[in-house]
């Protein structure tokens, strides 16, 4: 897994039942939306579209 500080960190996937050679690796980057306010924090959190949690930038 590689990460990105940048954008929230991105994490290369295998290319599944495909050959390497026509689809290569799959990329995600995460897209972090408005969840709420962290309950334990002043935070607020953030969640990506594959699960992934983060408290406020």
């Amino acid at each position: 897994m590689t990460s990105s500080p940048r954008f929230g960190g991105h994490r290369v996937h295998g290319a599944g039942s495909a050959p390497a050679d026509r689809r290569g690796p799959a990329v995600h980057l995460h897209r972090f939306r408005w969840l709420g306010p962290d309950a334990f924090s002043s935070a607020t959190l953030y969640r990506c579209r594959c699960g992934e949690v983060r408290s406020g930038f």
